[in-house]
């Protein structure tokens, strides 16, 4: 966030586009609990990391930027390896930015235009890991905002970004939080393994399983086999997420869980009363919309918690 308020960088990198338009900027500080966590970073912008966390206080969080988002660029898989192209549109390292994507299926290229406001707000840190869109405890003021970089200069990044790379523009989102959004594949992926982290168990995306991968994965212990398994399909075959499911129950006797949509679960419903009947009695068919609302209700738990020092 010290880059972006310092105007050295404009643009985020993410594996999900935006839910909202406009926000605040939260700075966190899990990178730096990596051992040699520098080395992630471009050699000349170590310094900005560096006095970043080093201004840390103790249990109290700066909030000082407001951001809007001015583009939205959509990254296929195919093209990612052109995000090498950009580095000098982000403080990362490419070799850090390729091994966040590794396992991508899309990135999405964030254009935002940041302002610093007027009096930066202080808080108490919200929750280690609740956080990507939050509530905080008591609002802050926004007026009297200032632009760290102009209008012209975010048009000039915005051409970089699209001469650089193969790109797909996505409409931003409107304003206002439409109360069922859009939501990717991997971003309910990304949920599910969030929420089992909340739920204090080993979570884990992409697991493998005899040729497959399992979109989401919940253990009780390390060394133990998947308690739960999930698989994401709002939209494509339904067929092959259910064959994996069975198969993570035939081999670990997992608790088989599909996410689907409304339209999708009654042919899944039907599958499992037919070809996937073996498993019918304990598999789950899940509605989307209920892990998006699980998610938040948790991200707003652990932040009243944490308003009342829980």
């Amino acid at each position: 966030m010290e880059a972006l308020s310092q105007g050295k960088q404009t643009i985020l990198l993410r594996k999900y586009a935006p839910a909202r338009r406009e926000f605040l900027l939260y700075p966190t500080y899990e990178f730096a609990r990596h051992k040699n966590y520098l080395d992630t970073f471009q050699a000349e912008y170590r310094a900005v990391a560096k006095q970043a966390v080093a201004a840390k206080r103790a249990k109290l969080t700066e909030i000082k930027c407001f951001a809007s988002v001015a583009q939205v660029i959509r990254v296929e898989k195919a093209d990612l390896p052109s995000l090498r192209t950009l580095s000098r549109l982000y403080i990362w390292t490419p070799e850090h930015v390729q091994r966040y994507f590794a396992q991508a299926d899309e990135a999405f290229v964030w254009l935002l235009k940041v302002e610093l406001l007027s009096t930066p707000g202080i808080i108490k840190d919200l929750p280690r890991g609740a956080i990507t869109y939050a509530n905080l405890p008591e609002p802050i003021p926004t007026d009297g905002r200032s632009p760290v970089l102009s209008d012209d200069l975010l048009r000039t990044v915005e051409s970089q970004v699209r001469d650089g790379i193969k790109v797909r523009i996505e409409k931003p989102p409107e304003k206002e939080v439409k109360e069922t959004p859009e939501m990717s594949h991997n971003r309910l992926r990304d949920m599910i393994q969030e929420i089992g982290v909340r739920e204090n168990r080993i979570a884990e995306t992409e697991y493998p399983i005899d040729g497959y991968r399992l979109d989401v994965i919940w253990k009780r212990i390390a060394a133990g086999t998947p308690s739960h398994v999930f698989e994401v399909q709002i939209g494509g075959n339904l067929e092959l997420a259910l064959t994996k499911l069975k198969h993570a129950w035939d081999k670990w006797n997992s608790f088989p869980y599909l996410v689907t949509t409304d339209e999708d679960a009654p042919r899944a419903q039907s599958l499992l009363e037919g070809s996937f009947h073996e498993m019918g009695h304990i598999a789950r068919v899940v509605d989307w919309r209920d892990v998006a609302r699980l998610y938040d209700l948790l991200g707003e738990a652990s932040t009243l918690k944490s308003k009342i020092g829980l």
